[in-house]
């Protein structure tokens, strides 16, 4: 299953791109965008993930050489994207919000 996610790419610049997670990966490609861009993240390369149930719902990945933060484009299930964070990676998964009346 893919998130799609307006990762910031400069100072006032967004890109829309689909986060993918399996395999112990996070895989972000590029959508409706003439520059074509995968980034792989490997659970050896990964700090922590942080998604944020704000106003606008929002996901940071922290890898030792960058910061990667983006809004979602929809709100995702927050509950089963940690889980899935969870089940694919041993790292810090940090669950911030409270916009569902479950949490």
């Amino acid at each position: 299953m893919g998130y799609k996610v307006k990762l910031k790419t400069g100072f006032f610049e967004t890109t829309l791109y689909e986060i993918s997670i399996f395999d112990k990966q996070i895989r972000l490609s590029t959508i409706n965008t003439d520059q074509k861009g995968l980034i792989i993240i490997a659970n050896q390369d990964l700090i922590s993930v942080t998604l944020f149930n704000h106003r606008h719902p929002e996901i940071e990945i922290q890898t030792y050489d960058r910061n990667i933060r983006g809004t979602f484009v929809q709100e995702p299930d927050f509950r089963d994207l940690f889980y899935l964070l969870k089940d694919n990676f041993d790292k810090e998964i940090i669950y911030e919000g409270g916009n569902n009346k479950d949490d």
